[in-house]
Formats: structure tokens, sequence, C-alpha cells
């Protein structure tokens, strides 16, 4: 009984915390521009906050061809991207 007691509060938490999660996720906005580069324009979003670079392209599901998105990390550095959750 103690070890079904656990697993429920364990789903419960986990549901909780996706739904919190998902509702953060939507409430980030980027930076939008347009770029021309060698005569190609390029409609890039701008990821430069926390919250911005970790949301990246999560979730979404389709990106035209001439889109994408920057990424500022505020100094030179090695980054590592973890494409989690890119439907794309």
């Amino acid at each position: 009984m103690s070890k079904l007691i656990n697993v429920m509060f364990y789903l419960q938490l986990c549901v909780f915390s996706t739904v919190l999660f998902a509702q953060y996720m939507d409430a980030v906005e980027f930076d939008q521009a347009t770029v021309s580069v060698n005569a190609k324009t390029i409609k890039v979003e701008y990821a430069q906050s926390f919250e911005q670079r970790a949301q990246g392209l999560m979730y979404r599901e389709s990106m035209c061809g001439q889109c994408g998105m920057l990424f500022n990390f505020k100094q030179i550095k090695q980054a590592n991207m973890w494409m989690k959750n890119t439907l794309m």
C-alpha cells in the first residue's frame, strides 16, 4: 500500500510539473528581425535571455524555409545544445 501511495504522489507531481512547465514555456516570446544575407532575406528569432535560450525551438512543429533562430550567450564560449522536444 505504501508503494502505491508513493507512486500516486510521484505521478501527481509529474503531471503538475508538466502543466506548470508548459504554461511557463508558452509565456516566452522572442525578439524578431529580418536579415538580408547575400541578397536573401531571412526571418530570425533572437534568443538572448536564459529563458529564451532554454526554450529554443522546443515544441515547434514547423519553421519556414527562410526562418531561423540566433542564440546570444553574451560572451564567447563553447556552448552545447540539446534539441529536446524539437518536433521538426
